[in-house]
């Protein structure tokens, strides 16, 4: 798939991440929010919570649900540890992933579950 332009791959973190944040925080994002091309980056990095650099190569879909999803976790959580790849951030993963396909979150979860990945939903939530 073509990758998706820097500008609309912001324009979907921010619908994304609506969901979750308080109305202060969402509109200091669309402020604030930078999305770097990655431009000499490996990896696609969720930097704090302003700041997602996406390469060429993970301006996909899932790619930038997946930062936008490390990107609510440590803003809800005031941890970048508490967005890392637990059951919380992948609750919050599920849940975008779901609502962007168009899909039942029950059945996105319980298809996680099957691959044993934990999912546990967040206090803050």
């Amino acid at each position: 798939a073509e990758p998706i332009p820097l500008a609309d791959c912001r324009k979907l973190t921010l619908k994304m991440m609506r969901k979750y944040l308080p109305a202060h925080t969402n509109a200091r994002l669309k402020r604030d929010l930078i999305m770097g091309d990655g431009r000499g980056a490996r990896w696609a990095t969720s930097r704090g919570s302003r700041k997602i650099v996406l390469p060429l190569w993970a301006r996909q879909s899932g790619v930038v649900l997946h930062e936008a999803a490390h990107t609510v976790g440590t803003i809800m959580s005031g941890s970048l540890w508490q967005a890392a790849h637990g059951p919380e951030f992948v609750w919050i993963y599920t849940d975008m992933l779901a609502r962007y396909h168009k899909l039942p979150v029950g059945e996105v979860r319980k298809e996680a579950r099957e691959h044993k990945v934990k999912i546990r939903k967040p206090v803050w939530a």
